[in-house]
């Protein structure tokens, strides 16, 4: 049916090309133009016909010319300029005598280039008619052949051929060709680099001037680069001594450089301080009064300190208790002073209390305090003190809600000692699970959803040399760590301040501390706690940048150990003997009065007087 259709409307059109009535025009002006592309053999490829001028159209017949033993047409389809043009291999438009003046896209041929086709560029163009099938009756238009490069479906390249040789800074070209079809490709060629020669010195640096060095790229002479040189810095002679430092005044020494006599540096020389000579009693002591010591400086023979030396207080010989002292009150001894010869009385200190063990009133509970109570063994005075509620101790917990550092958990279980089934509170606690470190705070310190995030500052950070120096004189083992309370992706700040316990680590030694580090690079000593087991150390959080677990043994272990003199003994090697002999002649004394005491028992003597010669001494 369709065939026949065809058929009736082709007939339809010549006929009407036989009417003068109706036959079609194209006066004027006419442009059409075919599009250009680029394919690969065995590609289907679409090319559009447009019209770009117009005067004036009522019938038009298009037809295509390629090379149709290369290419094949396999559909048209008509364009949006005539809505009653006909499809088919040659489409035609009638429009009943009525001219349209319409540009745009007439129609789009597909062409399938063969598998063989031979690589080249085709042409393709359209000719144009006012009646279908009649050769004489072509329209006079202008029409833009359009070109179908076609290409190889697979290149075939030959090598590379530098085309443009690279140089130090600029890159180069290189290109290969299709030996089939003559298409090329091309790549960079990266830069050779500059091919330098060694530095050469070009300005000479002084003691603190820089100088110059150069090298020249051996490829391109014009090329050059140069680079400072540093001082080389002063080379000191020895310190010479300018004025001599006294007891009491710095003195200044100075050096001069060997390389630039006109630089010379200076530097105080401390005061050697006073060479004191031994303490000697310029008033004696009394039993009531104070004496006076003096010293004089070895140097100078001028300056002097002196010094209180106490009272000897009174010395009793067999003194007579005549008021014994109490576990709050004060007792009375009366006796006669070997020294001054004067009868006194001395005060004896109260004994206190010496209480029993304490013992329960009250037991406590899980829930409720209890009451001890003690007895002292020498009075009937009592102390009683509060004992605070036992707590439940649950037999194999379950945490219910989990903890955090901002909100508190709750743990279920049965108590032991009541076995009553209840809750427990479990305080807000974090541990980062890359570091170890737990934290723990009160709650409301941190906002709901706040997390601690931590951050161990390893050597090659940047801030870890600035860290090193502000613990110079601290510790040389230590661990870093940058801790921030995180809400929302943003830092927050607590409104208290929170715990962190620290795993002190194994090469650590017995003293360990934490420091906190300032912005400003200062380092301050927190105040923390190590277990009893050495293992963690526990200090507060605040709002340092940095916190450090220091070995502060570390430090220790290198300093070398020096006596310490006391202040007034500076330079005094004679008073120390001094104190060494009087200690031994004390221990020789003592052991006598051992033996006498040995031998007086011994005989089983119930008493015995002993003449007190005048030059007896006591050690108090």
């Amino acid at each position: 049916m369709k065939r026949i259709l065809a058929i009736i409307i082709s007939i339809m059109l010549i006929a009407s090309c036989a009417f003068t009535g109706l036959t079609a025009s194209a006066a004027g002006n006419l442009s059409l133009s075919v599009e250009s592309k680029t394919a690969k053999r065995g590609d289907t490829v679409s090319v559009a016909v447009k019209i770009t001028a117009n005067s004036g159209i009522s019938f038009l017949s298009v037809s295509p010319s390629f090379d149709s033993n290369n290419l094949t047409l396999t559909e048209t389809v008509k364009g949006d300029v005539f809505n009653a043009m006909t499809g088919g291999k040659n489409p035609t438009f009638q429009n009943s005598g009525e001219n349209l003046t319409k540009t745009g896209k007439l129609l789009t041929f597909t062409f399938k280039v063969n598998e063989n086709a031979t690589i080249k560029d085709y042409s393709i163009s359209v000719i144009v008619r006012q009646c279908y099938d009649e050769q004489d009756a072509n329209v006079t238009a202008a029409v833009s052949a359009g070109t179908l490069k076609v290409s190889c479906k697979t290149h075939t390249y030959g090598g590379w051929t530098e085309v443009e040789p690279p140089k130090c800074t600029t890159k180069g070209k290189e290109q290969r060709t299709c030996s089939a079809c003559g298409a090329t490709e091309s790549r960079d060629v990266a830069a050779l680099g500059h091919n330098w020669g060694v530095w050469t010195k070009v300005g000479d640096p002084g003691c603190t001037t820089k100088g110059k060095e150069e090298r020249v790229c051996q490829r391109d002479s014009a090329h050059k680069e140069t680079r400072d040189i540093n001082p080389t810095g002063h080379d000191w002679k020895a310190w010479e001594p300018v004025t001599k430092p006294t007891c009491t005044t710095a003195g200044q020494e100075k050096r001069v450089c060997k390389t630039d006599s006109n630089h010379t540096e200076t530097r105080p020389v401390k005061a050697t301080g006073h060479n004191w000579n031994a303490w000697k009693v310029t008033k004696e002591p009394t039993c009531t009064e104070k004496g006076i010591e003096t010293r004089t400086c070895k140097t100078d023979g001028k300056h002097t300190e002196t010094r209180e030396v106490k009272a000897l207080g009174h010395k009793f010989s067999n003194p007579t208790v005549t008021k014994e002292p109490t576990c709050t009150e004060t007792g009375i001894e009366t006796g006669t002073c070997s020294r001054c010869k004067k009868e006194t009385t001395n005060t004896i200190k109260a004994k206190g209390h010496s209480f029993d063990k304490w013992e329960d009133v009250k037991a406590a509970t899980c829930t409720e305090a209890g009451e001890q109570k003690r007895k002292c063994k020498n009075c009937d005075h009592t102390e009683t003190k509060k004992v605070d509620a036992l707590g439940h101790d649950f037999e194999n917990p379950t945490v219910i809600t989990e903890p955090t550092i901002a909100t508190t958990g709750i743990a279920e279980g049965k108590c032991k000692r009541c076995g009553e089934v209840t809750q427990q509170i479990l305080p807000c606690k974090a541990t980062d699970a890359t570091t170890g470190i737990v934290f723990e705070a009160e709650q409301g310190v941190f906002q709901s959803g706040t997390q601690i995030t931590v951050t161990e500052i390893k050597k090659d950070a940047a801030d870890y040399a600035n860290i090193q120096t502000a613990l110079k004189s601290v510790a040389e083992n230590f661990k870093v760590y940058d801790i921030d309370a995180v809400l929302n992706g943003a830092v927050v700040q607590s409104t208290g301040k929170y715990k962190a316990t620290f795993a002190i680590p194994e090469d650590f030694g017995t003293k360990v501390a934490v420091y906190g580090i300032a912005a400003d690079g200062t380092a301050t000593l927190i105040e923390s706690v190590v277990s009893e087991d050495g293992k963690t150390v526990t200090a507060e959080i605040s709002d340092y940048s940095y916190y450090t677990v220091c070995d502060l043994s570390s430090v220790e272990s290198n300093k070398t150990d020096a006596p310490v003199k006391d202040e007034d003994d500076k330079g005094e090697g004679k008073d120390n003997s001094l104190i060494i002999y009087i200690a031994i002649g004390a221990l020789v004394l003592l052991i006598i009065a051992g033996v006498v005491i040995f031998i007086v028992m011994k005989k089983k003597k119930v008493t015995a007087e002993v003449s007190e010669p005048d030059d007896t001494f006591t050690i108090e």
